[in-house]
Order: structure tokens, then sequence, then C-alpha cells
């Protein structure tokens, strides 16, 4: 009898020990380093991370019944969304040259307060809400919001909307993001540099350049014009420290805008060309870093 129960206990003890080694086994197995694979165009590739693709739209014809066109307060009033109601927006999607180099619609570089009281309809929040639909609307507190647009190359446009002119006009300047950058970055950019020393720091300078360039009415002795007037070239750099505005009041021979003036604000706030205070900040939600 003695020697039986021994006997099962040996058996039981090469059963556990063999569970042991098969469960071993299967854990190593799946965590066991995988090998590299050779790229297959071909394969359908599974991960735990959801991935969302953005349909490029395409601008619209303004349509004057539209409802952004017919009551632009109520259309954003509807649309804007506060952190509390939703965290995370999606920008449409549009391409990079219907967006930020259609004159027509959005200024780059310049103050919008050079807008104000000019019979110029292009310029209010009015049409570009219509020709670009579906922007993401943001409620930064209850006397200002920021309109936020994607480009197909990368980069986030945002406009400024206050209640001080009823949000009727953008205000301050338009900002477009990509790079994560700080005020460290600009260090050593100082006043008579060109804007070729800010484009090589961030992409976006190139863009206001390239506005600039295509634009009508830049030339050497606008620019001063328009300096003096207090409407000079202005790039705004927002980052993760603060806001940089850089203006740009000369113009070489060449077409180079000259720096003449460089502010940076910790709290993202700025004087408009007005004399308005205009807050530039954005939730972290809604950066594209």
């Amino acid at each position: 009898m003695k020697k039986r129960r021994m006997i099962i206990a040996i058996a039981c003890v090469l059963l556990a020990a063999a569970i042991g080694i098969t469960a071993y086994a299967a854990v190593s197995a799946k965590n066991r380093t995988r090998e590299m694979q050779k790229y297959d165009p071909s394969c359908n590739v599974h991960s735990n991370t959801q991935v969302v693709h953005h349909r490029v739209r395409k601008m619209q014809k303004y349509d004057p019944n539209c409802k952004a066109a017919t009551d632009y307060y109520g259309y954003i009033k509807e649309n804007e969304k506060s952190l509390s109601e939703q965290k995370k927006l999606v920008p449409p999607v549009y391409p990079e040259e219907d967006l930020l180099f259609d004159a027509n619609y959005i200024f780059l570089a310049r103050d919008f307060g050079f807008y104000d009281g000019l019979n110029i309809g292009s310029m209010t929040i009015r049409p570009t809400l219509a020709v670009y639909p579906d922007a993401a609307i943001r409620e930064r507190d209850e006397h200002s919001s920021y309109v936020m647009y994607d480009t197909d190359t990368g980069y986030r446009l945002y406009l400024q909307l206050s209640d001080v002119n009823r949000m009727f006009l953008p205000v301050g300047v338009a900002v477009v993001v990509k790079d994560k950058l700080s005020h460290d970055d600009f260090s050593a950019i100082q006043v008579g540099d060109t804007i070729a020393a800010v484009e090589a720091i961030d992409s976006t300078a190139t863009i206001m350049r390239r506005f600039v360039d295509s634009a009508t009415g830049y030339d050497p002795a606008s620019v001063e014009l328009y300096d003096a007037d207090g409407y000079p070239i202005t790039t705004v750099h927002y980052l993760t420290d603060g806001l940089l505005k850089i203006e740009y009041g000369q113009m070489t021979e060449n077409r180079e805008p000259v720096i003449t003036n460089i502010e940076f604000s910790e709290d993202y706030k700025m004087t408009d060309a007005l004399g308005r205070e205009v807050n530039y900040k954005i939730f972290d939600n809604d950066l594209p870093w």
C-alpha cells in the first residue's frame, strides 16, 4: 500500500512537471523575439492602434445661401466644442495650395486688423467657413474661439476669433504650426537677419515667404510703407514655451524680408495692430504634435 502511494506521488510529480514544461514552452513561444520580416507591399497589417485616414477635401464654390454665409455667428456657436464637450477635434484636410495660397479668403503674414472697417467681405470668417466647410472650431473661453484646418502636407492652420468684433473677422495673425519647437531654437535669430534664417529653423516661415512672394503689392518700398502703418510682414511661431512674433519691416532688392522686430510672450497673448489683446493659446489636444 505504501509502495503504491509512493508510485502515485511520483506519477503526480512527473505529471506536474510535464504540465509546467508545456506551459513554459507556450509562454516562451508567445514572448519570443520575432525576426524582422522582408517588406511585402501586398500584406495586410494588423495593429492594436487604430489608424484614421483623413480624406483630402476639395475647396467649395462660395454659396451665399449656406448657413456659414447667412448666419456665421450662429454657425460658429452651433459647431464649436469646448474641451469638456469633446477633447479631441479632427480638423478637415485640404490641399495646401487651396488652403494657404488662395489669398481671396485667408491672408497670411499680415495682421487681420488691416481689413477691419474695410469692405473686403472675402477676408471675413464667413466665406472661409463656407468654401472650407466642416472646420474644427474650439471654444477657448466664453469670449474667444479658434478655427482649425489641416493641409495635405502636414501643416495646421489656426484662425483666432474673438467677441471683440463678434467673430466677424479673425484677430491677430494667422498661425501655421507643424514642428515642435521651443524659444531656445530661435536664440540665434536677431534683428537684421533675413527670413531665410528663420526658415532654417521653422518651415512655416517658408510657407509665409512663399505667400508673400505670390501675393501682389509686396516690394521693398511698399513693405516699408506697410510697416510704417503698423502692418509689417509677420510670422507667428507657436512654441512649447510661448509665442514668438517676428516682424519684417524691410525687404532687400532680391525680395528677402528683413527682420525689424522680435517679440516673445510666455502666456501666448499679444497685442494686435489695433491695440487689442489677442489670446493665441491652443489647447494641447489641438496641437499637431
